[in-house]
């Protein structure tokens, strides 16, 4: 929802095909919308778990098909380059590409030397991310 607003991504009340579990909420419009747009997939089964914890690295992955969808990914080498992080193999195949890029923009800062990619996020991190993005 964060980056949809960001970015002006007008939600579309008429969506059939949500995830199962999207319920009807004050977000079910927009993970409607971002399954349409394909910015998300859900974790199989036809689920999204709207309400669990989201990890850094799905969060980068979120991001980073949004900005891609709209053309705005940023590009450059402003940010720590992505191997100097000391756990860049716990990243998941399906993260990797995302969080590359968005380290190297330096819309990730990581923790220190570390990116806790399976952490779960929180809405600062989420904050600051986006604003990364649009500053």
């Amino acid at each position: 929802m964060m980056v949809m607003n960001a970015y002006g991504i007008k939600t579309d009340a008429s969506i059939t095909d949500n995830f199962m579990d999207a319920g009807n909420k004050y977000y079910t419009e927009y993970l409607g919308t971002a399954r349409k747009l394909g910015l998300v997939a859900g974790v199989g089964g036809n689920k999204f778990m709207p309400e669990a914890n989201i990890s850094r690295q799905d969060m980068s992955v979120i991001l980073y098909n949004i900005l891609k969808q709209l053309d705005e990914l940023p590009n450059g080498k402003n940010g720590m380059g992505y191997e100097k992080f000391v756990d860049t193999a716990a990243v998941g195949g399906y993260a990797k590409d995302a969080m590359k890029i968005l380290v190297e923009v330096g819309v990730i800062k990581g923790n220190g030397n570390e990116l806790d990619p399976k952490a779960s996020a929180t809405r600062a991190q989420a904050a600051q991310i986006v604003y990364n993005c649009i500053k």
